[in-house]
């Protein structure tokens, strides 16, 4: 089993695809996270009170997510958003952060490089790893699993939002 102190443990993610669209539509779409779904092979949507199309800095929504028989809400927060440069959220267990998704945009040619990261924010000590312990040995799903899953779901997001534009342009 790994643990969060296992130095093996993948701590951040990172790849890029090009996308047909302007920095400035590609940012609009994914930081509507009300839209997530359309992209995420995980993430089904947001909820929240306060959630814009024009995603702000302090803007916070629960992520709803669902993989195989598990479905499952994240407490959520924007950290970043700046439009056409880049948008990123954090992900909370009550007031602890545990993950970073963003999303960084960069023209190139007529299109965009966009390059989607992930960062666990985990701590190694209290509540957060002892939890997720718990349910690694209830699911065989730890960190490791966790990591592999979230690359593979990196790649399908990112072939999303290049299949999404390809086909609006050609329409």
């Amino acid at each position: 089993m790994s643990s969060v102190n296992d130095p093996a443990r993948v701590w951040s993610l990172t790849e890029s695809r090009y996308v047909a669209a302007s920095p400035q539509d590609v940012y609009s779409a994914v930081s509507n996270v009300k839209r997530m779904g359309e992209w995420s092979p995980e993430c089904t949507g947001a909820r929240g009170k306060n959630i814009s199309e024009n995603a702000f800095v302090g803007m916070k929504f629960v992520g709803l997510n669902k993989h195989g028989k598990y479905s499952w809400f994240t407490n959520c927060e924007v950290v970043i958003a700046e439009p056409g440069v880049e948008f990123a959220f954090d992900v909370k267990v009550v007031t602890t952060k545990i993950a970073r998704w963003g999303y960084r945009f960069e023209a190139q040619g007529e299109g965009t490089l966009v390059t989607e990261y992930w960062r666990d924010l985990k701590p190694t000590k209290g509540f957060v790893p002892a939890f997720e312990s718990f349910v690694e040995r209830l699911s065989g799903y730890g960190p490791a699993k966790r990591a592999e899953f979230n690359r593979e779901g990196i790649k399908a997001t990112l072939d999303s939002l290049e299949a999404a534009f390809s086909s609006a342009r050609s329409s």
